[in-house]
């Protein structure tokens, strides 16, 4: 280490870690930050100390992108273990530190946190100690740094972390990590992403409460849903919250109605945008009593986005269907009644899900005989003989068979197709 970098000052402490120090390289005469672990003769784990520094080390080294700071030299080997990385000019706790900061500042830094964080989780890893003094200024830029409470999300090891000691920051910790960090996913760092929000937006510390009347209204919902203290309830993702964020800062200062934002996800969501897709997701899922956005635009999505919804989330997609199924009962204008037809096809060819399309099933059953559509009865035909799963063919025979009245409208589409068994018989014994 002295044959390369020669320490110069010593300008901070390692996360209790250790020390930094400014440090100039010998062969061009760079300047450096310089972090050396330094062992506490009283920790109650001195080996996890040293596992946590290297983990560190090896989580920025394998994170490549430019809101998440660079390791440029380590050598985990030595005694004690280093690691070179680019000097800050200074971390957002500074920042905070020297006064307000003007709401378009704020946003820019978030945006680049996020951008970290979100690169991070695509990359299977937590970061799990967010907070202003692990967010660093380097040439420029915001980036995140200190991963050493980092861990592979559906990593099963725990012989690093100490279940019981809730690791983390206080202000800015969710409340499972303190129950059991080992047991969190992304919404973890979901939460304290939102506490930095509030602090950017308001320069309060998050800490014991918040006073959401401080945060500019069209960002309260953002931060609120992040903060939540039941993970169920926030952002499932970052990209969710990012997305969220764009749709604030980009619209106009009214904020839309569901559908119109809707709208323009799908677009978005349509041109690959996957930030789009999880945004939609939560929208969604979050607005399923508003009957406009359900019966004028979830009836129109396309078969593509529908894939892309199931394959971030499938419960998401299976709880807008189970909503849009309530909201088909009951009569409908004949046109309408072949979107909802159409629409339903498409979820029963994108959806494995056997009570799914019972649901489906059931519904296009009743609709094509209570309105007698033709175009209802031949979807239904076509997605009855489709079905070649064992569990889905005794579903719909079970479905027909409890709602015998409304099978006979259907009956000369399903002779048309080559049908299981057990969907014969029933038509057999109509016949009889």
């Amino acid at each position: 280490m002295a044959d390369k970098y020669i320490r110069i000052e010593r300008i901070g402490e390692a996360g209790g870690q250790g020390q930094v120090w400014r440090a100039r390289r010998e062969a061009d005469g760079q300047h450096f930050a310089l972090k050396i672990m330094d062992a506490d003769p009283n920790s109650p784990d001195p080996a996890g100390d040293k596992a946590r520094f290297s983990r560190e080390i090896r989580c920025q080294t394998t994170l490549r992108h430019a809101s998440i700071a660079e390791i440029i030299s380590a050598n985990t080997a030595a005694d004690p273990p280093w690691f070179v990385m680019p000097l800050a000019a200074g971390s957002l706790r500074k920042r905070l530190q020297t006064g307000s900061v003007p709401e378009d500042e704020a946003v820019d830094i978030f945006r680049q946190v996020l951008s970290g964080i979100d690169f991070a989780h695509s990359e299977g890893v937590l970061h799990r100690d967010l907070k202003p003094e692990n967010v660093l200024q380097i040439d420029g830029r915001w980036a995140v740094a200190d991963f050493g409470l980092s861990r592979r999300a559906f990593s099963g090891s725990t012989t690093i972390t100490m279940t019981n000691v809730g690791m983390g920051t206080l202000a800015y910790g969710a409340p499972e990590q303190f129950r059991d960090l080992h047991s969190v996913d992304e919404r973890a760092d979901v939460f304290a992403l939102g506490k930095i929000f509030y602090e950017l937006l308001t320069g309060d510390l998050p800490f014991p409460t918040m006073d959401m009347s401080l945060v500019p209204s069209k960002f309260r919902w953002i931060v609120t849903c992040a903060t939540d203290n039941d993970p169920d309830r926030r952002y499932r993702t970052v990209a969710a919250l990012a997305a969220e964020l764009e749709l604030q800062v980009t619209g106009s200062s009214t904020l839309t109605v569901p559908i119109d934002q809707a709208k323009r996800l799908l677009q978005q969501a349509e041109a690959g945008d996957s930030k789009a897709v999880a945004a939609l997701d939560q929208l969604l899922t979050t607005n399923q009593d508003d009957e406009v956005l359900y019966k004028e635009f979830v009836v129109s999505l396309p078969v593509p986005v529908l894939e892309q919804l199931y394959a971030q989330r499938p419960d998401g997609v299976k709880a807008v269907v189970n909503r849009f199924l309530v909201l088909s009962e009951g009569s409908h204008p004949f046109s309408y009644t072949d979107l909802i037809a159409d629409f339903l096809a498409n979820a029963f060819t994108v959806i494995p899900d056997t009570g799914i399309r019972r649901g489906i099933i059931e519904c296009l059953l009743e609709l094509g005989y209570y309105h007698n559509r033709w175009h209802v009865g031949m979807v239904f035909a076509r997605l009855v003989a489709s079905a070649t799963d064992p569990s889905d063919v005794m579903a719909i025979a079970q479905v027909m068979r409890n709602n015998l009245g409304a099978v006979p409208f259907h009956v000369n589409w399903l002779k048309q197709y080559s049908l299981a068994p057990q969907i014969t018989q029933i038509i057999d014994q109509l016949d009889e």
